[in-house]
């Protein structure tokens, strides 16, 4: 029985507020009908998510039902309206990716999400990452249970045929709406369930079952290579870094060029999806192994994440995550009124902080009264250090013995006064600016302000 097989797959999460993702048509209709059934065995509160993409002249119509549909069951409705306004056609990829943002914003820590997809969901789902070339991954289908955006997401119905569905609809008098949209076949998925799914039944009866259990293998083989894939990262190690800004994890380089090469495509795919990050096209993942495996240190590849930007860096060390875009912002002279203000933001994204300290950083009667500048272009700069071994040499050389990636020189600002350079915050002082033992210094603290949770002072 449908009942069933909601109560085994949301039983275990008693007490925890459960949202039902509901359209209004027959499957989350009967799906909300079948929660509110199940309330008081579950102890649990049930709401009904709705989200309006104003498809169509009736969509405010259609909202109203639904409200009334969830309050004629006693369940609590939540709904937005979220329009594309820039296409013509609308994207069902990002309608998609926008209405699972807004469940989970509204969502409660430890809540569950139940959708209504069904068997001959799976079906379609299968046909349509075919036809777009997905991969194993992708060629599993969806799964029972799965984490997205930060919460759990439940399909309870997903060995349910769509007669099945009908059945308890009619069964227990079931309201739901007519969507005429399902209908245009100008939607790719609509085309496949009214189009192909047919011709395919027709010919091959046992089709949908057959396709079940290849995506079931699938799954299988996909578990295998995440196996694999950890394996691999295990080996492959964390680099012993000199990073001074934020990252969310790195792999040596080392032995990451030691694994086969669909080895090192597999672990990559496997080490931004558990970090919840996506790639952009395969073809840029190609490009960028391919740069990696020459010894290209430039190269970086853009990652997606639901909350903030990054890029996959490279050095001689290693691969990194970074947070940001590709670095397009101002590289011209900052003024920094100081000792006045103790705190400056720059265009890098940087918050630099100045903090009094005795017998170190940097001295404040070497600094005046006068304010600083902040410069990224470096020119042949040389550097005496202090609290090193005091030989100068360009500050080129010295950044890259003190193993400071790239993408990081190029963020952090150096800091001058009176036209004299004095440091690079958290990197190196010139000696001529350092503060003596027992003598009024100040330390200029950097911290991250791009992406991911933590400090990132240094």
């Amino acid at each position: 029985m449908i009942e069933e097989r909601v109560w085994s797959a949301v039983h275990h999460h008693g007490g925890s507020e459960i949202n039902v993702a509901f359209s209004g048509g027959i499957d989350s209709s009967v799906l909300l009908d079948i929660c509110a059934n199940l309330r008081g065995r579950l102890s649990s509160p049930v709401n009904a998510l709705h989200v309006n993409h104003g498809w169509s002249s009736g969509s405010d119509r259609w909202e109203l039902s639904c409200r009334r549909q969830a309050e004629a069951l006693k369940i609590k409705f939540k709904s937005i309206r979220l329009v594309e306004q820039s296409r013509s056609k609308p994207s069902e990829s990002i309608a998609r990716e926008n209405r699972y943002r807004w469940f989970s914003k509204v969502s409660r820590p430890n809540a569950i999400l139940l959708t209504a997809h069904h068997a001959n969901d799976q079906f379609e789902t299968f046909l349509f990452r075919l036809l777009r070339g997905a991969s194993v991954l992708g060629l599993g289908g969806m799964r029972e249970i799965q984490l997205l955006y930060g919460m759990r997401v439940i399909r309870p119905l997903l060995k349910v045929t769509r007669d099945e569905i009908n059945a308890y609809a009619e069964n227990h008098n079931v309201n739901y709406l007519q969507d005429s949209s399902n209908d245009n076949n100008a939607y790719d998925r609509n085309y496949i369930r009214n189009q192909v799914i047919p011709s395919i039944e027709r010919r091959w009866p046992h089709a949908q079952s057959v396709v079940s259990q290849t995506s079931q293998g699938f799954r299988e083989i996909q578990n295998i290579l995440d196996e694999t894939a950890s394996q691999d990262l295990g080996f492959c190690g964390d680099v012993d870094h000199s990073c001074r800004l934020k990252i969310d994890g790195s792999v040596g380089k080392a032995r990451f060029l030691c694994l086969s090469p669909e080895r090192q495509s597999n672990l990559l795919r496997y080490w931004f999806r558990i970090k919840g990050f996506r790639i952009t096209t395969e073809k840029a993942l190609q490009e960028f192994l391919r740069q990696v495996r020459t010894g290209a240190t430039g190269s970086r590849l853009v990652l997606r994440h639901e909350k903030y930007s990054a890029l996959a860096r490279v050095n001689k060390e290693g691969i990194f995550i970074v947070p940001g875009k590709v670095d397009e912002y101002s590289r011209d002279l900052k003024v920094w009124d100081w000792p006045r203000e103790e705190r400056v933001v720059t265009e890098s994204d940087l918050e630099i902080t100045s903090i009094q300290v005795i017998g170190g950083g940097v001295s404040i009667e070497a600094l005046g009264n006068y304010s600083l500048e902040l410069r990224w272009k470096r020119g042949n700069i040389r550097v005496r250090p202090a609290h090193a071994d005091h030989r100068t040499r360009s500050l080129r050389v010295l950044l890259q013995e003190m193993r400071i990636p790239s993408w990081e020189r190029a963020r952090i600002p150096m800091v001058y006064v009176c036209d004299q350079f004095v440091c690079m915050p958290g990197v190196v002082t010139e000696a001529k600016f350092a503060a003596a033992k027992n003598q009024p210094g100040v330390d200029f603290l950097l911290r991250d302000l791009r992406g991911f949770q933590g400090s990132g002072e240094f």
